[in-house]
Order: C-alpha cells, then sequence, then structure tokens
C-alpha cells in the first residue's frame, strides 16, 4: 500500500515539475521557449539491464509516456520516434488530439494497425503539439514512467507485478540545445552501476561528443573517446566499463549538436532504478524547482 502510495504522488508530481517551468499562459508560446515540443532520449521497450558483477538481469523494461494539453484550447500532438536509418531520422508514429487539460498515456511501441516489427523497440522520442483551430504551436507537458518485469495491461497504471518502477521528465528544447551539459551524479560505488543514453536529435548532421568524467572526492578528469553519433541513434555509455567499480561522480557533455542526456542508475542487487537528466553546465538566472522531497516519509529520504 505504501508503494502505491509513494507511485500515486510521484507521476503527477513529476508532471508538476515540467508544468512548473513553463512559461506564463499570457505568453506567446514558440518551439524554442520549450514547451511546444518536448524530448525523451530514452524510451524502453523490453530492453534488460545485465549486471557486469554477476547479479541477475534487471528488466524488461518497458516505457510509458504520458502527455499533457495545457492549454485552454484543443491541441494535436504527433509523436515520432529516434531511428538510425535514413530518410528521416525521426519516425511518425501516431497523433492525438487533446481538449483542454486532457491527458494521454502510450506505450513505447507502434499502434497494431502499423504492424511494423523493425520499427518497435527502445528509442528516444520527440513529440510537437499545435492548435487544432489555427496550427500555431501549443504548449505541453511529457513524463515518462520506466516499469519492469511486464507489460502494462493499463498504460495509465502500475501494480504489483512490476519489480521496479522509475521515470522522468522529458526534456525541452533547450535541454538539447548545443551548450555544455552535465548529470550530476554517475556511479559504480556500492554495487551500483550507470548507463548514459545519449541521442542526437539533429535530423540531417552527426553529432560529434565531448565526454569528461570528473570524480566527487580526490582522483583525475577523466576524458573519454570521442563520440560520433549520427542523427537519429542513440550511443549507451556504461559507465563500469570505463572507472570499473566503486567510483561516484559527474559526467560534463560538450556537443555543437542537439543532444539529448539521461543517466539510467540501476542496482540489479535490489531491484532499484533511479533516472536523472542532464541539466545546464551554463550559470543562469534561473529558478530551478526539485518538485518531489522526502524526509523520513514511509522510510523514504
Amino acid at each position: 500500500m505504501q508503494l502505491q502510495r509513494l507511485r500515486a504522488l510521484l507521476i503527477p508530481m513529476l508532471i508538476l515539475g515540467t508544468m512548473m517551468t513553463s512559461t506564463p499562459a499570457a505568453a506567446e508560446p514558440s518551439p524554442q521557449s520549450g514547451q511546444t515540443q518536448r524530448y525523451f532520449p530514452w524510451v524502453p521497450y523490453n530492453e534488460v539491464i545485465s549486471d557486469p558483477r554477476g547479479f541477475p538481469d534487471s528488466g524488461p523494461y518497458y516505457g510509458l509516456v504520458t502527455v499533457q494539453n495545457l492549454e485552454y484550447a484543443t491541441i494535436e500532438i504527433t509523436l515520432r520516434r529516434t531511428v538510425s536509418y535514413p530518410p528521416d531520422p525521426f519516425q511518425f508514429i501516431h497523433w492525438y488530439e487533446l481538449s483542454s487539460g486532457e491527458s494521454v498515456t502510450f506505450l513505447q511501441l507502434l499502434p497494431p494497425a502499423l504492424d511494423n516489427p523493425a520499427a518497435q523497440g527502445s528509442s528516444g522520442m520527440r513529440i510537437d503539439a499545435r492548435f487544432v483551430s489555427n496550427q500555431n504551436p501549443a504548449r505541453i507537458a511529457a513524463v515518462m514512467r520506466q516499469v519492469s518485469a511486464s507489460i502494462p495491461t493499463n498504460p495509465a497504471e502500475t501494480t504489483g507485478a512490476h519489480i521496479t518502477v522509475s521515470g522522468y521528465t522529458s526534456l525541452s528544447y533547450a535541454g538539447v540545445a548545443a551548450t555544455p551539459r552535465v548529470l550530476p551524479i554517475v556511479q559504480t560505488n556500492s554495487n551500483w552501476n550507470t548507463l548514459v543514453r545519449l541521442t542526437n536529435f539533429d535530423q540531417q548532421n552527426d553529432a560529434t561528443v565531448f565526454l569528461q568524467l570528473r570524480p566527487s572526492g580526490p582522483g583525475a578528469t577523466m576524458h573519454l573517446p570521442l563520440l560520433t553519433i549520427e542523427p537519429g541513434r542513440t550511443h549507451t555509455l556504461n559507465l563500469y566499463d570505463d572507472v570499473g567499480p566503486d567510483w561516484i561522480g559527474h559526467l560534463h557533455i560538450s556537443s555543437a549538436s542537439h543532444v539529448g542526456a539521461v543517466a539510467e542508475r540501476i542496482k540489479n542487487e535490489t531491484n532499484m532504478l533511479l533516472i536523472n537528466t542532464s541539466r545546464s553546465h551554463v550559470q543562469t538566472n534561473e529558478v530551478q524547482v526539485a518538485p518531489l522531497v522526502f524526509r523520513n516519509w514511509n522510510h523514504w529520504n
């Protein structure tokens, strides 16, 4: 029951985290405002995560994406997933109409009518929104829940059949812009490991990505080999392969392309998963919000 209460609280607050950073209702939305396009660097489907220490595999994982209309009129959202084959790295999945305040939840899976197994599976995702009335950009919020062990029969719910539940709020346009970014926690200590998912959201150009690992304590900065990521492709960095066990620090990411990044911090030993997104490394005056914190609540801190 406590876990169900936690899930019931966590999902709306994740969505609130997106809404609290939105522009005021009176502002004119645009793709560059970060609210009319939302990005997910990684949405899994039937994804299994192995452990380098020999603990049992974790998964399979499935991604559940929820999108909400923040406008006072009906909008149309278009779903596209990243694919690594030409001619277009953004493959159309489906579109929905949402009335004011309405939301929709779906699995990372093509609708059965399209039935294209080659296009199913884990990938990044981009969601665009426009008003039905005039096709002007519209504002949305979006969140992804990542569940393991069972395909949800009701996409809007998780149950006791799901061993692990995590997730993250979608990135805005600014969240994939060509600015220095950082993943504040990546780790291999205490039987944890971290998988970093880097997705190139540029429609035409390869992304050259520079990566630096900086320890949280004493130790030298590690410069990883230069990455080249094709349009629509996701590169997975397995932190254990680069630093071995008992390391904790942060990852700095630099690219001149539109690259989104998330870190899956996984502990297969106890079926735990925490996901965090990259943040801008450029000093700004923006207000950042932690939408959900615990202090000794049902043994959570």
